[in-house]
């Protein structure tokens, strides 16, 4: 890791970074406090802003939570400020943008958001479309999205994912974070814990596609997820200030990275396609709430995946040239639409588009792969961990990492690890098991013990 990503998080973003990567990496954020009692420095915080029209928008929960007393530490300092309540929302939607367009009147000069996920999601999305300043509150440890570019939003009953401004300002109070319902951190540290996969994958995409990869940034991030896998050493609970205090520097550092490199593919990868597929294909009917409890099992199982090709040693690359000779499409085509069902047809359009499928491409990756595969086998090895030691670290997060924990049956789970990555053409880890002729044996060892 470079002198200058290894600097803390705070005197970083201060300063634009000319990497070793010959890219120059930058975020909006100007200011992060994570510590307890941050609350009280806001005052401080918030000073270039004191002339401003504020508004502070909570809803039911973090207004009793935090809400009224940021208005209290405000107000007696003279700010100009009013508060809005918004409705609850799991992901927000048209009616939820809209509503909160009309809050924010042309007097509005800056927005604060003190909440979670969704409420953050909507009021970044806004903010970005208004040109507001937003300061940031999180108040649960429970995303990587506070700092992040991007925001979340249900389209016409479809999850979809948007362009956000990023907060200038974010502040942590550590002691709010630690009164928040504590399965909000587990979800906060399946988050931090998937980055794994997506950083494996970011990197493969490098060797296998040569696609942009910055070695430093990957670093930076591998080392603060060990700070906070660390941090729960000993009878050190997840839930403990000082591991909740590694956590949010390691959530929010995600959503930095995403500015750095203008792109979600270092925080995003193969066990995300495996949640979108399970939540796709209703294979796990929970609350949305539990997506996270989702990518927590299909990180666990990328982990089999990876380790499951570090002990298989070689792979039969000659007889993966053979993978599309004659390629059974009417078949593909039955599957996909039994899978995806009303998805399917948008599932099958984006396919035909995808390189993979060409006989060319494909036998020019295998010749890559092969002779990169020193390279792949170092990656896996060092960014992402032996399964045992993730799975320990899952139940330490009281988080699931079976299949079966999620209620899924053996079918369910074997289309999850084979069509997951017809969502998306970036190369990943269920790309590699796909390219060399070896996701159906992957899929049929992953579920071996599962019941029918």
């Amino acid at each position: 890791m470079s002198q200058a990503l290894s600097k803390p998080i705070s005197q970083l973003i201060s300063e634009d970074i000319n990497c070793s990567c010959n890219r120059q990496h930058r975020t909006n954020l100007k200011t992060l406090v994570i510590e307890s009692n941050a609350i009280d420095k806001l005052p401080e915080l918030l000073k270039d802003y004191k002339d401003k029209k504020l508004l502070l928008v909570v809803d039911e929960n973090t207004k009793i939570a935090v809400g009224d007393r940021v208005l209290a530490i405000l107000g007696e300092y003279g700010y100009s400020l009013r508060m809005y309540i918004l409705e609850q929302v799991v992901v927000p939607g048209d009616a939820d943008i809209g509503r909160m367009m009309i809050e924010m009147s042309s007097d509005i000069e800056i927005a604060v958001a003190i909440g979670a996920t969704s409420l953050h999601d909507l009021l970044k999305y806004i903010c970005l479309v208004t040109s507001t300043p937003l300061i940031s509150i999180p108040t649960a440890a429970s995303s990587d999205r506070y700092a992040m570019p991007y925001s979340f939003f249900f389209d016409n009953g479809k999850k979809r994912i948007a362009k956000a401004a990023v907060p200038e300002i974010i502040v942590v109070d550590l002691d709010v974070i630690a009164a928040a319902p504590k399965h909000l951190a587990s979800y906060g540290a399946a988050a931090v814990l998937a980055k794994h996969i997506a950083l494996f994958d970011w990197k493969l995409s490098r060797i296998v596609d040569e696609t942009t990869y910055c070695e430093d940034l990957a670093d930076a991030m591998l080392y603060h997820i060990y700070n906070f896998c660390d941090s729960m050493s000993g009878s050190r609970p997840l839930y403990s200030i000082k591991t909740l205090k590694y956590l949010m520097k390691a959530l929010v550092f995600s959503g930095i990275l995403v500015s750095y490199c203008d792109s979600h593919n270092p925080v995003f990868g193969s066990e995300t396609l495996m949640s979108e597929c399970i939540l796709m294909t209703d294979s796990y009917s929970g609350d949305i709430l539990s997506e996270q409890y989702i990518k927590a099992v299909t990180t666990a199982n990328c982990a089999r995946i990876a380790e499951g090709i570090l002990e298989s040693g070689s792979l039969d690359f000659d007889g993966a040239k053979s993978l599309l000779d004659d390629y059974g499409w009417v078949l593909h085509n039955s599957e996909i639409n039994r899978v995806f069902k009303e998805d399917a047809q948008r599932v099958l359009s984006q396919v035909g588009g995808f390189n993979r499928y060409n006989k060319e491409t494909h036998t020019r990756r295998l010749i890559y792969i092969k002779d990169r595969w020193k390279e792949i086998i170092e990656a896996l090895t060092n960014m992402i961990p032996e399964y045992t030691t993730l799975q320990e670290t899952l139940r330490s997060c009281v988080l699931p990492y079976r299949f079966e924990d999620l209620g899924m049956t053996k079918e369910q789970a074997i289309d999850a690890v084979i069509w997951s990555s017809e969502l998306s053409d970036r190369y990943g880890l269920l790309s590699l098991i796909w390219e060399v002729g070896e996701i159906d044996s992957v899929a049929d060892a992953l579920t071996a013990r599962m019941r029918e």
